[in-house]
C-alpha cells in the first residue's frame, strides 16, 4: 500500500494541495427530477455534495445511477439544475467539464483494441497536444498511475485479456489519469474479491484525505459505511434520508429503505 500511495501523491500533489485551499468544491443538484417513459425515476433531488467521499445508497432500481448520470451530464434531469461551485453544469463546455469531474461506469465498454496503456491514455484526453498527439508528461502520468494500481507489468497487454476486477481497477487508473477534481464511482466494487476491493477502498479514501469530491454510488452497505463521510439513502427515486453515516445507516433506516422484513444490523 505505501509504494502505491506514494506515487499517487506524485501524480497529485499539486492540483490537490490546491484543492484543499478551495472552498468552493461542490456539487450541488436543486429540486432535480428525472421522468423516462412517463415513469419518474428521481423524484425532488436536493443535494449538495462537499469535497470529501459522499454515498448514495439505496436498493436496486432506486434512481442511483441515474443521479450520477444527471451529475455528470451526461442525461438532463427532465426539471431541476445541476451547479459545479457557481457554474451551472449545461453552461460549461464538455471540454471544460471533462477536466473537471470523472465519470466511472459499472457497465465495462467495448474496447477489446486497446491496450492497457492506450486505455489510460483515453484519460488524457482532454489534455491532448496539437494534432491530438499525447505529451510526454501525460505518458509519465499514464506510467504513474498504472503504477499507483498494480498494473504497470500489464501495459501492452489487451484490456479484454483483463478479468473483471482487473478491468474495474484499470478504470480507476484511467480516472486518475485524468486528473480531475470531482470522480464520480457507480457501483466500484460490484463483482470485485476482498483484496482490489481494498485496493479501491484505499485509493478512494486517499483522494478524499487530498481534498478531492469523491461520490460513490453503491447498494453495497458496508462499502459506505467504511469510506464515506456523508450519505444520502435514496429509496424510489425520493430521497430518504442524509448525513453521516452513524446517523443514516443504522437497522430502521435500511429495513425502511430496503423494505426488509428482518434484521439486518449484522451487515454493518
Amino acid at each position: 500500500m505505501w509504494r502505491y500511495l506514494v506515487t499517487f501523491n506524485n501524480v497529485f500533489n499539486v492540483i490537490f494541495t490546491k484543492i484543499k485551499k478551495r472552498d468552493d468544491l461542490n456539487l450541488e443538484l436543486t429540486n432535480v427530477t428525472y421522468i423516462n417513459n412517463k415513469r419518474t425515476i428521481l423524484d425532488g433531488i436536493n443535494l449538495n455534495f462537499k469535497g470529501c467521499c459522499n454515498g448514495i445508497l439505496g436498493p436496486n432500481g432506486s434512481g442511483k445511477s441515474t443521479l450520477l448520470k444527471i451529475a455528470t451530464g451526461i442525461i438532463n434531469p427532465t426539471s431541476g439544475a445541476v451547479k459545479v461551485g457557481s457554474r451551472d453544469l449545461n453552461s460549461i463546455t464538455r471540454d471544460d467539464l471533462s477536466k473537471l469531474i470523472t465519470y466511472i461506469p459499472q457497465d465495462r465498454e467495448n474496447i477489446s483494441g486497446f491496450t492497457v496503456f492506450e486505455y489510460v491514455e483515453l484519460g488524457r484526453y482532454p489534455y491532448r497536444e496539437i494534432f491530438g498527439s499525447t505529451s510526454q508528461k501525460s505518458k509519465v502520468i499514464i506510467d504513474e498511475c498504472l503504477h499507483t494500481v498494480g498494473l504497470n507489468d500489464r501495459s501492452e497487454d489487451l484490456v479484454n485479456h483483463l478479468s473483471g476486477g482487473e478491468m474495474q481497477i484499470l478504470r480507476i487508473a484511467r480516472a486518475l489519469a485524468q486528473k480531475t477534481k470531482i470522480i464520480l464511482f457507480d457501483e466500484p466494487t460490484s463483482n470485485l474479491d476482498l483484496r482490489n476491493s481494498k485496493k479501491i477502498s484505499d485509493i478512494i479514501s486517499h483522494l478524499s484525505e487530498l481534498g478531492a469530491l469523491t461520490l460513490i454510488a453503491s447498494h453495497d452497505i458496508r462499502f459506505i459505511n467504511q469510506v464515506c463521510d456523508n450519505v444520502a439513502l435514496i429509496k424510489s427515486g425520493k430521497l430518504f434520508k442524509v448525513g453521516t453515516p452513524n446517523q443514516v445507516i443504522n437497522n430502521k433506516n435500511i429495513i425502511d429503505a430496503y423494505d426488509l422484513s428482518y434484521d439486518f444490523k449484522e451487515v454493518f
